[in-house]
């Protein structure tokens, strides 16, 4: 059987993921969902968890006065593993954004997370909070006050974003002279999901490197490097050849 999918993304190691046409739901179209539960109501707005067409809940941030009843018409933003990102289109801040675009935001603090971890809590121009985890970025010298931009890597449910801040010293496509330096261990490689190897430039900067793209001639001297992406605060390249 033939299905239509979209590519949602290409991880580093090559792996192509994609998400298959849902068979109910369209991008930017509206459906009625069934509200199963009022989590939290602000001034602004109110977060409930809806229910879809197969059962699954999910969460959506709406106008206050809509948790008054019990069904509710949303939008869908395009849908993730089966699930469908919702919005609400009469809420009064509007959520314009775009995966792997750029936005700006400003730090408002330092915090602790549910789990003990230090998180930094970002707000857009509309003073949605966003978090990020702190552990992460503590070579960005980040601190309260500071404007920063950030690229969208993930829309999740609820309006919340997952957020790369663009890194202060380096570019997409940038290249280096780089000198292959060793694997990760397996500690290393706790919040990573594939082989990684570290190269060094002649300052002792880290950057990252996937076992696809490693061979025995580049574990010799150096060579040339072009930057690939950023994740976690951390540089991944690629080899020019």
């Amino acid at each position: 059987k033939t299905i239509t999918a979209r590519i949602d993304r290409i991880n580093c190691s090559g792996r192509i993921f994609i998400e298959p046409e849902h068979p109910v739901y369209k991008d930017l179209q509206a459906y009625d969902f069934e509200i199963l539960k009022r989590v939290s109501v602000s001034e602004k707005e109110a977060d409930i968890i809806v229910k879809d067409c197969f059962g699954n809940d999910v969460p959506v941030k709406v106008l206050p006065f809509k948790t008054n009843t019990e069904r509710i018409t949303l939008g869908v933003a395009f849908v993730r593993k089966g699930i469908p990102i919702l919005y609400d289109p009469n809420l009064d801040t509007e959520f314009d954004y775009k995966e792997r675009k750029i936005y700006d935001f400003t730090i408002l603090k330092f915090q602790k997370d549910s789990n003990g971890d230090d998180e930094i809590v970002l707000s857009d121009s509309e003073g949605i909070q966003q978090f990020i985890p702190a552990n992460f970025y503590k070579h960005y010298n980040l601190k309260p006050g500071q404007n920063i931009t950030c690229e969208v890597v993930r829309i999740r449910p609820g309006r919340q974003l997952s957020l790369e801040p663009v890194h202060p010293f380096y570019k997409i496509g940038e290249t280096l002279n780089l000198r292959y330096d060793a694997k990760m261990t397996k500690q290393e490689l706790q919040h990573h999901r594939h082989i990684l190897h570290k190269l060094n430039n002649e300052k002792g900067d880290v950057f990252l490197i996937s076992d696809r793209f490693l061979t025995e001639e580049l574990k010799k001297g150096m060579h040339q490097y072009e930057i690939d992406a950023f994740k976690k605060g951390q540089v991944y390249v690629k080899p020019i050849l």
